[in-house]
């Protein structure tokens, strides 16, 4: 779904740049003039908002661009079905930016090393979409999810996806729409260093964590104690870690 990704900073200087096409060699300079220029443009209208994404199509590629404070972020794709996705996941993947490199990118002045983090974040969005192609990955993060079922005293257990939805697991359309609320509001900062945030869902204690680009969600039955879903949802972070890293 992902064929390309570049950060710039709001002057059109390339900060990333890489390919996710198997032989593809795409590094920050080789970023396409136009696309250059379509971002210096839209990043110094009036007009741009930082919390919508833009799309452009030219030759039968999709670029969906996201403005933020001193910097843009570029998705490629030449898959016509991946609009929807892709206009969500540029946001995630600015805001993650922000909130981790925000101050380096504003003093940025050409070392490469000083956002090396970058590729490492970007791949953990494009590894989403093969785990949730993968028949043998999704088949071993259910049988994870069924386990935690059986072994721990919870309500519910899932994970989410950057839009919102779940990739697997048995979490109440009630309570999965406001997580996905949560989610595509950008009102959901779950930790990704193995330590879940408490969020209030309906009187339950759901324990969430971050893993890439993904969101596990643990609630325990109201009443009871969170420890028992706080390790749930650790159990849970270390499988879908596991798999992501095969991938990488």
């Amino acid at each position: 779904m992902l064929d390309r990704a570049y950060v710039l900073k709001d002057n059109g200087d390339a900060i990333y740049g890489r390919s996710f096409i198997e032989g593809e060699e795409v590094g920050p300079e080789s970023i396409p003039p136009h696309v250059r220029a379509c971002a210096l443009l839209l990043h110094s209208s009036s007009s741009t908002s930082p919390d919508r994404s833009y799309t452009l199509g030219q030759d039968g590629a999709l670029w969906v661009y996201a403005f933020f404070d001193r910097f843009a972020i570029v998705l490629k794709s030449k898959n016509p079905t991946a609009e929807t996705t892709l206009k969500k996941m540029v946001l995630s993947i600015g805001r993650d930016i922000a909130r981790n490199y925000g101050s380096t990118i504003a003093s940025w002045s050409g070392d490469f090393g000083e956002v090396e983090g970058f590729d490492s974040l970007v791949r953990s969005y494009a590894r989403m979409d093969f785990l949730m192609t993968n028949p043998h990955m999704e088949h071993t993060l259910q049988v994870t999810i069924d386990r935690i079922l059986e072994s721990y005293p919870v309500a519910y257990a899932g994970v989410l996806n950057v839009l919102g939805d779940m990739v697997r697991g048995n979490i109440p359309e009630e309570h999965l729409s406001h997580l996905r609320g949560e989610i595509l509001n950008d009102t959901l900062h779950v930790d990704t260093e193995m330590v879940p945030t408490t969020l209030q869902v309906f009187d339950y204690d759901v324990q969430v964590l971050g893993v890439g680009a993904f969101t596990i969600a643990v609630a325990p039955y109201r009443g009871d104690g969170r420890i028992q879903a706080v390790q749930a949802a650790g159990d849970i972070a270390h499988t879908l870690e596991s798999l992501l890293d095969k991938q990488s």
